[in-house]
């Protein structure tokens, strides 16, 4: 399974090393006290890494966990040198996802931009594309049915749009 989707569902299970645009902390693009009103959860906590090289994708990748009691959130994101090449992998990552077992893939009509769900049974993944990037929001965990589906889908819609220049 690709960096990016192996990030959203097993968050609780590894903490990707990542880079993000600039060298700034990945935690900083949402903060912890925004993921919680974002997340409709609290916020015990959050914890980054990156940015750095990703191996699979030769981008430059990000992760902030937040911790939400016995669950965990994490925002992952991928920056490429060009748009075409953050699409390409966009599209690795869904055909991936479609062929990894227990893994349902559902794609989400948020508006102008490519984006699927990725769930099982015990974890869930939203990734889009917008630009020179690929966004994902997922997590799992005891607690982690307490974070809605559209709070996911909104912490990553608003990273995204705060990627941009």
């Amino acid at each position: 399974m690709s960096g990016l989707v192996s990030a959203g569902l097993a968050s609780l299970l590894v903490l990707l090393a990542v880079p993000v645009a600039g060298g700034t902390d990945p935690c900083a693009l949402i903060p912890q006290a925004e993921a919680a009103k974002l997340l409709g959860v609290a916020v015990t906590g959050a914890r980054s890494s990156g940015p750095a090289t990703d191996e699979e994708s030769g981008g430059m990748l990000s992760t902030c966990v937040f911790r939400t009691g016995s669950a965990a959130v994490a925002l992952t994101y991928v920056e490429f040198a060009s748009a075409k090449e953050a699409s390409a992998w966009y599209r690795a990552t869904l055909t991936e996802a479609q062929g990894t077992a227990g893994t349902k893939v559902s794609p989400d009509q948020n508006g102008s931009l490519p984006a699927f769900w990725a769930t099982t049974q015990i974890a869930a993944a939203y990734t889009l594309a917008q630009a020179r990037y690929v966004v994902a929001v997922g997590g799992g965990g005891p607690g982690f049915h307490l974070v809605s589906g559209q709070s996911i889908r909104l912490l990553a819609l608003e990273a995204a749009k705060r990627l941009q220049p």
